[in-house]
C-alpha cells in the first residue's frame, strides 16, 4: 500500500511539473494589450491577442501589420505590440507630420510634429516598429533585432 502510495504522489508530482511547463509555453503565444497602450492599427484595441508563429526570415513579415516584440535590453524580457513600419535595408525618414519608408508616407495615427529625425536606412538583422506609444517602440529604442520579433497578431 505504501508503495502505492509513494508511486501515485510521484505520478502527480510529475504530472504537475509537466502541466506547468506546457501552460508556460502556452502563454507565451499570447499578449495583452492595456486600454493605454494600444497598437497604431485601429482593429486592435485593449484586450487579449494570439501571437501568430515567429518568422523564420523578413520575407515572412508584412508591412503595416501589428507584431508582438521583445524590448531590447529588456531584463524581464517585457513584451509591446507595435506596427512594422520597414524592415533591413529601407530607407526611413520622417517629414511632413509623417514616416516615408523608400520614398512612400505610411499610413500613420502618430503625431510627429513635434519629433524631428534624421532619415536613415534600417540596418542589416533589424526591423523598425511604431506604436501610438513613441516611448515604447522603435522610436525610442532604435530598430529592433529581428530575433526579438515573437509574431504578428
Amino acid at each position: 500500500m505504501r508503495e502505492l502510495v509513494i508511486k501515485l504522489i510521484t505520478f502527480a508530482v510529475v504530472l504537475v511539473f509537466i502541466y506547468g511547463i506546457f501552460w508556460g509555453i502556452k502563454r507565451q503565444n499570447w499578449i495583452t494589450i492595456p486600454q493605454l497602450d494600444q497598437a497604431m492599427d485601429p482593429d486592435y484595441t485593449a484586450g487579449t491577442y494570439h501571437i501568430g508563429p515567429p518568422p523564420m526570415s523578413q520575407s515572412e513579415l508584412t508591412l503595416g501589420k501589428a507584431y508582438a516584440y521583445v524590448v531590447p535590453n529588456s531584463a524581464e524580457r517585457e513584451r509591446r505590440v507595435a506596427w512594422l513600419v520597414a524592415k533591413e535595408g529601407q530607407r526611413v525618414e520622417f517629414k511632413d507630420k509623417g514616416i516615408y519608408v523608400d520614398g512612400v508616407k505610411c499610413e500613420s495615427k502618430i503625431n510627429l510634429s513635434r519629433q524631428s529625425y534624421a532619415p536613415f536606412v534600417v540596418p542589416r538583422g533589424t526591423v523598425y516598429l511604431v506604436a501610438s506609444s513613441p516611448e515604447k517602440d522603435s522610436l525610442s529604442y532604435g530598430p529592433i533585432p529581428f530575433r526579438n520579433v515573437l509574431g504578428q497578431l
